[in-house]
């Protein structure tokens, strides 16, 4: 399978830039947060330490959990345009944890370059993240990144993650593909979204409306909320 997947990336080299894009820059901004934080680490404690790994843990956290979706749609795409290919392998005698495997071969190909190249990147990076901090005033001048290795080999090894974890869904779905699809015309799928998808977005958006409008909807919620208990006690 890893001959396989190393053809088919050579291959079809552009429906996988999506995601090594996305892990590259993902990976280089946990690099320039990680090393951010170990600097502020040799900071002395107070208010603006406070803020500074505030800020730099919410970026890399939220950079993480982007780089995933869109590493899972982009192998969401890449499956539904190769259903004919991968029909083909299975008339050829392919099981379906064998496509499953091919599938989640090339995301950990994919991640470990774009994670390799995220590393180069937000090393180069870093010092420019901490000069700005210290231009806007929210670090003292004392703030500069280190030598430390520690953030580099954290962002990378995430990086790794991140593509398989992105891709997993995509390999269930290429593991579903039957033999017959080597038949079809048609080479994308007529369910691009699944029930899944469907839930986890709905509830997503539905979470960032109630933040967006929370300062028009705390008062009218609590006197709902209010209104039983009010009525029922003294």
């Amino acid at each position: 399978m890893l001959n396989i997947a190393l053809k088919s990336l050579r291959r079809r080299w552009s429906t996988q830039v999506g995601t090594f894009v996305a892990v590259a820059l993902g990976v280089t901004l946990m690099t320039v947060m990680g090393l951010g934080l170990a600097a502020s680490a040799a900071l002395p404690s107070g208010v603006e330490v406070v803020g500074i790994n505030s800020m730099l843990g919410t970026a890399g956290g939220v950079s993480s959990f982007v780089s995933v979706f869109v590493v899972a749609s982009t192998f969401s795409y890449a499956v539904s345009q190769r259903r004919r290919e991968l029909g083909l392998l299975r008339l050829a005698g392919s099981t379906p944890g064998q496509l499953r495997r091919l599938v989640m071969t090339e995301a950990a190909a994919v991640g470990l370059a774009g994670a390799a190249a995220g590393c180069v990147l937000g090393r180069a990076g870093a010092p420019l993240m901490a000069r700005w901090i210290v231009s806007e005033g929210l670090a003292p001048a004392s703030y500069v990144i280190g030598d430390q290795s520690w953030p580099l080999y954290a962002a990378f090894c995430t990086g790794l993650l991140v593509a398989p974890a992105g891709a997993y869904a995509a390999s269930r779905r290429a593991g579903r593909v039957g033999p017959l699809e080597a038949l079809r015309e048609a080479t994308t799928d007529e369910r691009p979204m699944t029930p899944g998808r469907w839930a986890a977005g709905g509830g997503l958006l539905l979470v960032s409306a109630c933040a967006l409008l929370a300062p028009v909807l705390v008062r009218p919620v609590i006197r709902l909320l209010m209104w039983i208990p009010a009525r029922l006690t003294s």
